[in-house]
């Protein structure tokens, strides 16, 4: 149903999909995969590290530090994204970084986090909640989390896989892989079983097809980062 919402919104708005003009499709494409499983790698490590030291571990709630570590991991992870972009001589315009639909990509962003915000848990009301210290920080710490994890997976990743294979294919299969990749944290960071790990990142799918369709129809990481912020913040409260 928000989907359908969604996809009125974007007739409504009259977005035109902006994609990013890749001279050497396939190449880039496999620029973008080993730059992810790069990402991948580090992301895994820390939280190898991270369960080893629970203290350490977290959403911030307070704690300003663990703020100032997330932000350095998403600058770490966004290494490997601009040696590759510097490789290809790419802009950061090709990785949905840009002024292209901006408002209207903030507009069903803000849309999706509201849409978020009223079917969480407590609903509405709970959005006061906001007014609290530690969900503040908590909101922060998911923006550096949701606009990072949407510039990776989405802005590079998706945009030249759609590139090279096509908008449907690549669409389908970045929003797999992302639900895919979240399957070590499930089993590390939740302690889940593998199974049920694998069973609740396939559950992630139907999202990140929705988070991956946005991306597409807007080409700005704005909406996307909007609304994956929204839903790990309502999700963690």
């Amino acid at each position: 149903m928000i989907g359908a919402f969604v996809y009125g919104l974007c007739r409504l708005l009259r977005l035109k999909p902006v994609l990013p003009k890749i001279t050497n499709p396939k190449r880039s494409a496999l620029c973008s995969l080993i730059a992810v499983s790069v990402g991948c790698l580090i992301i895994f490590s820390l939280m190898l590290l991270s369960s080893k030291h629970p203290a350490a571990h977290g959403a911030g709630h307070g704690h300003h530090r663990n703020l100032v570590n997330m932000l350095f991991l998403q600058l770490v992870l966004f290494i490997p994204v601009a040696l590759m972009l510097r490789r290809n001589g790419e802009t950061l315009q090709s990785i949905g970084i840009t002024r292209a639909n901006l408002w209207k990509a903030t507009v069903v962003g803000l849309f999706l986090a509201g849409t978020t915000l009223f079917l969480g848990h407590g609903g509405p009301g709970a959005a006061l909640k906001l007014t609290e210290g530690h969900d503040i920080n908590t909101l922060i710490y998911f923006s550096f989390v949701g606009f990072g994890e949407e510039i990776l997976y989405r802005g590079y990743f998706q945009s030249r896989l759609i590139a090279w294979l096509g908008h449907n294919r690549g669409w389908i299969i970045a929003s797999v892989i992302m639900a895919l990749v979240h399957i070590p944290q499930r089993v590390v960071a939740e302690r889940m079983s593998i199974p049920h790990a694998i069973v609740a990142s396939l559950e992630l799918i139907p999202v990140s097809l929705l988070m991956g369709y946005v991306m597409l129809r807007t080409g700005n990481v704005v909406s996307g980062g909007l609304f994956h912020t929204f839903c790990n913040w309502v999700g963690a409260r």
